[in-house]
């Protein structure tokens, strides 16, 4: 079964996550203190000069602005890009089908090679070449175990996850636009296209962060550093909920004789802990006995519960190093965490980014979160096709 798509124009990139199936032509070579050498020509992007700029500002779309600092991107952060699969329904491999049992998936080996110019898939010595869109679609190795791990998670929508992953494959070659894929207006120059004419990557600087390794190395501490800083006043809180002044006016904020008001706190607590955030804050505004937990009374625990519920891509992976920063002795502030966490990992609705999440440290994170979505999107249109 070809894979191919009439409508989608396909530039053979991670059909998941939108970026390049190869570590290749991103870094470059002007960077290298040999850029003449063979190996380094071999895999590196040709950032010369071709708007023949002399002595004037360089065209926008000029090659010698182009590539990633590798001093800033090192070629062993980019390497997850070259272990890619393909994804289909019929590959085989001596007679026999490539079967992912636990999901339904029928899906290759990691390829030895992609050539995104040719459109091939090469593994192992002296087997067959597949044809990308023909044989499967591409997916990175990184990013479908990102959209397993998805799977196995609750739908925070309540409307469930897919049954299988079956039909995967064919969901992936209707093919996303780069506002679907979380790239926002980072390839505007380029009239929003991710690839030349020959498949190559456009590394503009602006998309650094999208080829970041999604499982890190995650480099936190620049946020702990801020977390643990004391508030400024007894009673301040760096993340807390409000309402409108109107609502404080008519509404009582004494706890009524209800249920409700007979509870212990402790009762209170595991009940905020465990509801997802919008019902919290419809249980805030609905009921004055709760309501006291605003302003900087929420413990720990609920804003460790709100990592879980708003973050799942990096809930384990915070607290973790969370841990490890409490064993040394660094008291971090969790509410503070959660406010700081959402700045650095979230692009304003323009896809351009704020100055905090702009750090090198904090690009993985933001890349995960951008897959994770990612994932999401992808699962509930397969969730739909089965209905």
């Amino acid at each position: 079964m070809a894979f191919s798509n009439p409508t989608v124009v396909y530039d053979y990139t991670c059909t998941i996550c939108g970026a390049p199936p190869t570590y290749r032509y991103l870094l470059k070579r002007f960077a290298f203190d040999d850029p003449d050498d063979n190996e380094v020509r071999a895999w590196t992007y040709s950032d010369y000069c071709n708007c023949f700029s002399r002595n004037r500002k360089h065209r926008y779309d000029c090659r010698s602005l182009q590539g990633y600092d590798p001093q800033l991107l090192p070629k062993e952060d980019i390497r997850w890009l070259g272990d890619v699969r393909l994804l289909g329904t019929e590959m085989v491999q001596d007679g026999e089908p490539f079967v992912d049992d636990d999901y339904s998936l029928i899906v290759s080996p990691i390829g030895d090679h992609v050539d995104p110019d040719m459109g091939t898939f090469h593994y192992q010595l002296n087997a067959e070449i597949l044809q990308l869109h023909k044989d499967g679609v591409v997916a990175h190795d990184r990013c479908l175990d990102i959209l397993k791990l998805v799977w196995k998670l609750p739908d925070k929508h309540h409307q469930g996850r897919p049954t299988d992953l079956g039909n995967l494959p064919l969901i992936l070659c209707q093919g996303f636009s780069a506002t679907e894929l979380g790239f926002g207006n980072i390839f505007d120059k380029f009239d929003g296209e991710r690839c030349d004419d020959v498949g190559i990557w456009n590394p503009v600087s602006a998309s650094m962060w999208t080829v970041m390794d999604p499982n890190g190395p995650f480099d936190l501490q620049a946020l702990f550093a801020q977390a643990s800083l004391p508030p400024a006043t007894d009673t301040e809180s760096s993340f807390s909920f409000s309402f409108p002044t109107n609502l404080e006016r008519t509404t009582s904020t004494q706890p009524s004789a209800s249920i409700l008001s007979l509870l212990p706190m402790e009762i209170h607590l595991q009940i905020l802990d465990i509801l997802p955030t919008p019902s919290v804050l419809n249980l805030l505004l609905a009921s004055p006995n709760f309501r006291h937990f605003t302003n900087g009374k929420l413990p720990d625990s609920f804003w460790k519960s709100r990592l879980y519920f708003d973050m799942p891509w990096c809930a384990d992976i915070v607290l973790e190093q969370v841990k490890q920063q409490r064993d040394a002795g660094v008291a971090v502030r969790y509410d503070q965490l959660f406010r700081l966490l959402k700045e650095t990992s979230m692009p304003d609705e323009s896809g351009t980014e704020s100055e905090a999440s702009s750090n090198i440290g904090f690009m993985a994170l933001k890349n995960r979160r951008r897959i994770w979505r990612n994932c999401e999107m992808i699962l509930e249109r397969v969730r739909v096709s089965q209905r």
